[in-house]
């Protein structure tokens, strides 16, 4: 069947029924245009193409790299007598297929959903029954008008991506009619049209009561050919599907049409029509001696050789569509990961994950090497383990699960634990025999009495003389250090303690603020003579002495 021109038009997808066009059409350029009919929900979106008549075109959005499809062909039409279906109203049923296919964010995916085929026309001459838009093709035309008709192939579906083929489904074949004659009872008998192929072959046309219904109906198609049509090449044989597959660039695998009925009987039946597909399913043949007709053949489907995870679906009936499904992108996330200070074995050790967006959701699972270590959830954006690690290199990691909304994102770090060990000071001490420090009052010091051990030791002081006083006013003692200045003279004794999780030890300081040098200030008195010179002692503590003579001059 010769091919003709199909524009891809611009539009808004929505479901809905339009015109049932002929079978063999041709894919065109596209403009890209993302479908309207796109619904999130708990992070996953889902894109649905109903049957419109015309290829439709979406664009992969930014961070998806994969999509499931699900590819529905239209089924065939059904045979009829006097407008009403025959028998159980059988026909051949659309190809279904789902699969994964990897994508590219902003690649344009190409839809093409394939139509129903038109049911039977009952009466009116001339007027066959129409294939569904995909390469669905018409039954066979009658001379005359008659009370039985032979229902259109259904139309294939195809999915396109960067100017390749994807998937197909193939079109049901059109279910035809046979009519027995015992005397003076006519036997109506349905002729189901053969399914269409969802990643493979077709089905032919069943034979429905007999051998010569069986021989008028149309051959499935393969993946590798069309389908013949039915009545072994006679004269009022069916037409064989097109031997052009479907492509990214070329035209639908249309179905070949049904026989015409030429002899004027108004019981004359036509062939139906096959089903469009990767190759068309062939036409069903007519028998007009027999009032016998054959139905038509199922087209193929076809699953490109990057598809995973190929699943059948059940077969289509009605107008085919074209879902796909994807994860949606997910927000970008950074995660920071900080260590606590001094890491040692015999403490906890705060690692410290932060994940930003701070609106981020999930868990942070913790990692030591290759094994976990535990897993927080997070608080605001951060989570918190607090593990006792070995002393040692540990190779420390942050996973961050992600979740509906953000992405994964993990850090790392190198934590060097220590091994611990109890407080020690550098120098031995007693009390009897403490360390001596010497300093003149008013002078600035600074004397380091700090220990070394693992947790870092805390430290109190205290007396170890009978003054109650433990440091002079301007003196201070901070994390093991002795410092600052003084106008006090005198002597303190002091005990210090440094203390950690592994125990304790004691040091013992002298303190001693000497005074210093006597000060003489020279000062006129008034009132006095203008003879006199008066004399005062001022020590380093501020005490003013109070002069024991004068000078006259």
């Amino acid at each position: 069947m010769p091919a003709t021109s199909s524009p891809l038009v611009r539009r808004v997808v929505a479901g809905g029924a339009g015109l049932v066009m002929t079978a063999a059409m041709t894919f065109a350029g596209a403009v890209a245009a993302q479908a309207a009919d796109t619904s999130c929900d708990s992070g996953v979106c889902t894109v649905t193409f109903g049957y419109t008549g015309s290829p439709e075109s979406w664009t992969v959005p930014a961070g998806v790299t994969s999509i499931e499809a699900s590819v529905l062909a239209g089924s065939g039409g059904r045979a009829t007598w006097q407008s009403q279906a025959v028998g159980s109203g059988k026909t051949g049923l659309g190809g279904a297929a789902t699969a994964t296919l990897p994508v590219n964010p902003g690649e344009e995916l190409i839809a093409t959903v394939g139509g129903a085929g038109q049911t039977g026309v009952s009466t009116v001459a001339g007027s066959p029954a129409r294939g569904g838009y995909g390469g669905g093709a018409s039954a066979g035309t009658k001379s005359t008008d008659s009370m039985y008709g032979s229902g259109g192939g259904g139309g294939g579906s195809y999915l396109v991506g960067a100017g390749s083929l994807l998937m197909a489904a193939g079109g049901g074949g059109g279910s035809s009619v046979a009519l027995v004659q015992n005397g003076d009872n006519l036997t109506v008998y349905l002729v189901p049209g053969g399914d269409g192929g969802s990643t493979g072959a077709g089905s032919s046309g069943s034979d429905g009561y007999s051998t010569l219904a069986s021989e008028l109906s149309g051959a499935g198609a393969t993946e590798s050919g069309p389908g013949a049509g039915g009545g072994d090449n006679a004269a009022d044989s069916g037409a064989w599907g097109s031997t052009v597959a479907a492509s990214g660039t070329s035209s639908f695998g249309a179905g070949g049409g049904g026989a015409d009925n030429t002899d004027g009987n108004s019981r004359g039946v036509a062939g139906a029509g096959g089903g469009g597909g990767l190759y068309g399913g062939g036409g069903g043949g007519a028998d007009p001696s027999t009032n016998i007709s054959g139905a038509g053949g199922g087209g193929s489907g076809f699953v490109a050789a990057t598809a995973t995870d190929i699943r059948l679906l059940n077969g289509n009936f009605g107008d085919g569509k074209i879902v796909i499904t994807y994860n949606a992108p997910k927000v970008a996330t950074t995660t920071e990961l900080k260590v606590g200070a001094h890491p040692n074995d015999t403490t906890s050790t705060e690692l410290k994950a932060t994940v930003s967006p701070a609106a981020a959701t999930g868990t942070v699972t913790f990692m030591d090497g290759n094994n976990s270590i535990g897993t927080a959830s997070l608080t605001d954006g951060t989570a918190t383990l607090s593990p006792v690690l070995s002393a040692g290199t540990h190779a420390i990691r942050a996973l961050y699960s992600g979740d509906s909304s953000y992405g994964a994102s993990d850090a790392s770090t190198t934590v060097e634990v220590s091994a611990s060990t109890s407080p020690s000071f550098s120098t031995d001490s007693s009390s009897d025999a403490p360390i001596a420090e010497r300093v003149l009052a008013g002078e600035a010091f600074s004397f380091d009495f700090t220990a070394s051990g693992t947790p870092t030791p805390t430290y109190s002081i205290e007396n170890d003389d009978t003054d109650s006083t433990v440091l002079p006013d301007g003196v201070t003692f901070t994390n093991g250090i002795l410092a600052g200045s003084s106008t006090r003279a005198g002597t303190w004794k002091i005990k210090i303690t440094a203390t950690n999780s592994l125990g304790t030890a004691t040091e013992y300081v002298k303190l001693t603020i000497a005074p210093g040098t006597a000060t003489a200030l020279e000062a006129a008195v008034s009132p006095g003579d203008s003879s006199s010179t008066t004399l005062w002692a001022v020590a380093p503590d501020g005490t003013v002495t109070e002069p024991s003579h004068s000078t006259t001059t």
